[in-house]
């Protein structure tokens, strides 16, 4: 809602008596631990990462069968799976109780405890096993990927063929003699206590990381677990909802798996084959996965890094782009909505309380990512033009090159990612004392939103255009773009109508829908070979799970809190309860299958831009903690849904961390805030209904805020608990107009209701029962 009126409260002692003070209620903590028995058909997926270049992917209770499982590091297969024996009983899997924790997999098999895990930037997989019997045994499996075993004496030799040059060597965790088994099983006496499979440059080398794992491991594990638990310690929730309270956990912790130092710092697009840097994906989650948590370093780190990989080619069409994708081995170029994702960062970043420094050091790369496409891709209105394939519903049949989602070639999102891009360009030129860069960009920014409107709206259609087809026709296919592009919207109402639009048409419970399924190139399935290339559906249909990021934005930016906390809900029980524990997938299809109730995951199973949108969304939209980036302030907007009587919450904040409670009751709400850190928090604080307030809050300062139907109290304690200045903050009958109004425009939205066509083109036009 819009601030009609902006108070500046500062603190002034006045004569009262003390209060009592008001105590923050710290969040109680979460477990983790997320136990699954040995049931039939009980089988979930799992991921763990060694944060530089590596990760495991198995199967709680059956081996992993799939091309992708198993050991990978550097985007190479290393081998696939393992088996365990005690003595002559090979274990398994399905007999099992397995536990899922945050560092490790935990198997309790009748014979036998295993313990799975791999240590932080080590190249190396520990499996750890307790019996009673008399020997222990491994063996690995990859056909065509990993070599059989060259014996030594204590330890054994692997090759494997997409890691030439590279040695696999598997070794006892306590030094023990091996013995080879029916020309595969490695035996070792039951003390050895387990097994490590490390990745050296030749054998001496990997000997070295043996020897480094059986003098550091405990410490090497130690720090792991100290690092997750740091950023529950850092970032602390509890809504009274535990599979919410569990999926905001899990899904900070498994994000910051996918941070990596691969190829520099980045964040791994998805597991398991999305194993590399997209510079589309890390710049959507950057936001998600590392501001929100105050990680403001690694978030320097990995802007400075990406940019090194810049095209700098003046003569090239990619001049000045970031790389769309960064592999070990490969550089490519082919997105126009990377680099203005980029270089909207630099300036969230900064927003945050970033170094400053990172606007310097980077000006160059910026002019180069600005200058870049007005010398080759801006049309005479301002608009920033691109292929059919080049936004991120990217995908091609094969062996064309022709785009499944022709958005060619002035998309909406596309607009106002570049219109973000110039304004951020703009205020760094500024910084940087540019004035001719800072005034040709703003005037570039204001011609394009000037001539927005004109362009992608009409008057036959509610919504906007999603594109401007090279021919200069609007084409309106009902897609999630949009939403994006409301950023260019100024009328509300026009912003809410097509928030409604985008919603009744393209979120169903389990997401938002890449493609309105009343278009007959709707593909209700994401996956179904028998009909059509899965690439054909996915950006036609198929839900991406990220995009409900931006529709619970815009639901909860009209006032709408409770419609956008079912999606929430929704989605905090796929993180829990549907594919791999404690992570967010990619995809799921559009459309339940005929004969079942609900729509299948598809896609990677961790994907970062899914679990970052959530955690975005909750920290900058429900308890609306995020930058003003117009006034260089900290804006707190609370917008607690209907759902939660009592939010406890501890987030970072520029200079340190912020406390939070919130408690309703019957129609009052009450809000309390406190600070710690350094120097003052300089906030703008607003509550729904009440007039926009200007608060500094010093360190060791709490805030708390009576909010009722007609009036709202401020109370400012110190660190002692005095009472140290109360203010009394009026209604604002201008954000009542508007919240009738949107109310009214929303008042009985729910979900799409999802309806299979007969006539659709990807079912050949009739039905499959």
């Amino acid at each position: 809602m819009k601030i009609s009126v902006l108070l500046l409260i500062t603190f002034f002692m006045i004569s009262c008596t003390k209060k009592g003070g008001e105590m923050i209620v710290e969040p109680s903590p979460v477990n983790l631990e997320i136990i699954l028995p040995a049931t039939p058909g009980e089988n979930r997926e799992y991921a763990f990462t060694d944060k530089k270049s590596g990760y495991f992917y198995g199967h709680t209770h059956g081996p992993g069968t799939e091309w992708y499982s198993g050991w990978n590091v550097n985007t190479r297969r290393i081998f696939s799976d393992y088996s365990l024996f005690a003595d002559d009983v090979a274990l398994d899997r399905s007999t099992a109780d397995v536990t899922i924790m945050p560092h490790m997999v935990r198997r309790v098999f009748p014979l036998a405890t295993e313990e799975l895990y791999l240590l932080d930037e080590t190249e190396a997989i520990g499996i750890r096993m307790e019996t009673g019997q008399a020997e222990i045994g491994i063996r690995l499996f990859g056909s065509g990927m990993i070599s059989s075993p060259q014996m030594r004496y204590n330890y054994a030799v692997y090759t494997a063929a997409e890691a030439p040059g590279k040695t696999v060597l598997l070794a006892p965790i306590h030094n023990a003699e091996l013995a080879l088994k029916d020309h595969e099983e490695i035996r070792t006496v039951a003390s050895a206590s387990g097994f490590y499979l490390v990745l050296g440059d030749d054998e001496q080398h990997a000997l070295g990381i043996v020897e480094k794992l059986r003098n550091n491991e405990e410490a090497m594990l130690a720090g792991r677990r100290e690092r997750m638990e740091n950023l529950h310690r850092e970032n602390r929730f509890e809504t009274g909802i535990p599979v919410a309270d569990q999926a905001l956990a899990w899904n900070r912790v498994s994000l910051d798996a996918l941070i990596m130092k691969q190829t520099g710092w980045g964040i791994y697009a998805g597991l398991p084959w999305f194993n590399d840097y997209w510079g589309r994906d890390i710049f959507i989650s950057l936001p998600g996965a590392v501001l929100v948590n105050g990680k403001l370093d690694v978030a320097g780190n990995i802007l400075r890094s990406f940019a090194g990989y810049q095209n700098t080619d003046e003569d090239h069409p990619d001049y000045g782009r970031i790389p769309n994708r960064l592999r070990p081995d490969e550089v490519i170029y082919n997105t126009t909505d990377g680099t203005p994702r980029f270089v909207a960062q630099i300036c969230a970043y900064l927003d945050y309380g970033g170094d400053e420094s990172l606007a310097t050091d980077l000006f160059d790369v910026v002019v180069r990512a600005t200058e870049g496409p007005i010398r080759h891709h801006v049309d005479e209105h301002g608009y920033l033009t691109h292929g059919d394939a080049e936004t991120w519903m990217d995908a091609r049949e094969e062996p064309s090159k022709r785009a499944y989602s022709p958005r060619g070639n002035r998309a909406n999102d596309i607009q106002a990612l570049w219109y973000n891009q110039l304004r951020c360009a703009a205020r760094l030129a500024r910084m940087n004392d540019q004035p001719d860069y800072s005034g040709k960009w703003d005037q570039l920014a204001e011609k394009l939103r000037n001539r927005f409107m004109e362009d992608f709206f009409d008057d036959q259609h509610t919504y906007m255009a999603d594109r401007i087809t090279a021919r200069g026709v609007p084409s309106f296919s009902m897609r999630p773009n949009q939403l994006f592009a409301l950023d260019l919207v100024d009328d509300p109402n026009k912003r809410w109508i097509v928030t409604r639009e985008a919603w009744d048409r393209l979120v169903y419970p389990w997401g938002t829908a890449s493609l309105d399924q009343d278009d007959l190139n709707f593909h209700p399935w994401h996956e179904a070979p028998e009909y059509y290339h899965k690439d054909a559906a996915y950006h036609n249909g198929t839900v991406w799970v990220w995009t409900n990021g931006i529709a619970m934005q815009r639901m909860i930016e009209a006032g709408q809190p409770d419609i956008a906390w079912n999606l929430f809900m929704n989605m905090s029980v796929q993180t829990m309860n549907e594919g791999a524990p404690g992570m967010l997938a990619e995809n799921t299809d559009a459309l339940p299958r005929p004969g079942e109730e609900w729509v299948r995951l598809s896609g990677t199973f961790s994907q970062a831009w899914s679990s970052a949108e959530f955690l975005r969304v909750w920290y900058q939209y429900f308890l609306g903690v995020r930058p003003h980036a117009a006034s260089g302030r900290f804006m707190i907007n609370p917008n607690i849904p209907k759902a939660l009587d009592v939010v406890r919450a501890v987030v970072p904040v520029p200079g340190g961390t912020l406390g939070f409670n919130y408690i309703r009751r019957g129609d009052s709400h009450k809000y309390i805030w406190r600070y710690d850190g350094s120097g003052d928090l300089d906030i703008i604080l607003e509550i729904p209904g009440f007039q926009g307030t200007r608060v500094e809050l010093p360190d060791g300062y709490t805030l708390s805020a009576e909010a009722g139907n007609r009036e709202m109290n401020l109370y400012f304690y110190d660190g002692s608990g005095e009472l140290q200045s109360k203010q009394e903050i009026s209604k604002d009958p201008g954000q009542r107009q508007l919240r009738e109004a949107s109310d009214a425009l929303f008042g009985n939205t729910t979900f799409a209701e999802p309806n299979l066509r007969d006539d659709l083109r990807s079912l050949g036009g009739t039905r499959r029962e």
